[in-house]
Parts: C-alpha cells; sequence; structure tokens
C-alpha cells in the first residue's frame, strides 16, 4: 500500500507546484501530470518535446521494464501518463512477475487498466471540446448548420 501513499504523494507535489490555470502554452492541455514549466509559460512533455526537435513517440515498456523488454510507440504524453501511473504497481508483484505467472497476470491487469483509464481522461477531453465546437458552430451558423455546411453529413441522418 505504499505505492498508493506514494502516489498520493507526487499528485500533491504536482498540485503545489502547478498552478491550477496552468496550460500547455501550445496545444492548450492542463494535465499536471505532463505539464513542465517554460519560461514564463508551460508546456506539455510533448511539445515541449516537439519544440526540442525531438520525438513525441516514445517506447513504453507495457509491463514496466523491470518485468519485461517488450515495448510500443506511444505518443510522450501518454508515455508520462501511463509511466506514473506505473509507479503504484506494488513492489511485491513487480519483482514477482518475471518468474511467477500469477503475477504476470496481474501485470497484465494493470496495464490494460491504467490504459483503459488513461483514454477514458483523453475520451473526456475530446467530448468536451467536441461539445464546445457544436455549440460554436450552433451560435455561428443556427441550430440545423449541417443542412447547409455538410449536406453529405445531414444526408446520412435518420
Amino acid at each position: 500500500m505504499a505505492e498508493a501513499g506514494n502516489a498520493a504523494l507526487r499528485e500533491a507535489a504536482r498540485w503545489r507546484r502547478i498552478p491550477e490555470e496552468a496550460r500547455c502554452a501550445v496545444c492548450g492541455t492542463n494535465n499536471r501530470v505532463v505539464l513542465t514549466a517554460w519560461g514564463d509559460d508551460w508546456r506539455c512533455y510533448q511539445c515541449g518535446s516537439w519544440a526540442h526537435r525531438r520525438s513525441v513517440m516514445e517506447a513504453h515498456h507495457i509491463f514496466s521494464r523491470k518485468v519485461s523488454p517488450v515495448t510500443i510507440d506511444i505518443a510522450a504524453n501518454l508515455h508520462r501518463e501511463l509511466s506514473d501511473q506505473q509507479l503504484a504497481i506494488p513492489q511485491d508483484i513487480l519483482k514477482a512477475a518475471p518468474e511467477n505467472p500469477v503475477a504476470y497476470i496481474l501485470m497484465i491487469l494493470y496495464s490494460v487498466r491504467d490504459f483503459a483509464k488513461t483514454i477514458v481522461g483523453y475520451l473526456d477531453r475530446v467530448i468536451q471540446w467536441l461539445r464546445q465546437h457544436l455549440a460554436w458552430l450552433t451560435q455561428m451558423h443556427g441550430p440545423e448548420w449541417y443542412k447547409q455546411h455538410a449536406p453529405l453529413f445531414a444526408a446520412a441522418l435518420p
């Protein structure tokens, strides 16, 4: 259970270090796990990588590098989030997983759970953005904007 306490300490440190209104100056994300100070602004890990001409894709150890050398290429911000979540996996499971089949299955389940939690967070942000975009389209072009601006889309509706 020390891992859960450590996660809470990391989160509290982020809240102290990064103001609530902080956003990436490039993409606008407010995810504290990926934000870092950038002069007088904030940048997310991915936009900072891009600015330094580094790849925005990184190799992620799916089951933690302590358990398996298997990696997948994922976006830098997603890598940062998933790696942060791996820090909460109990150490006894990490130590046992390379040899113990039940501990290895637990690592698979932790990986699936953490990926799903992270993707749900992304989906929430995409839904929020689409709702704002829909409100803007309606305000700019009226409630039936899609009939005149996207006739193919309107034809597909029931």
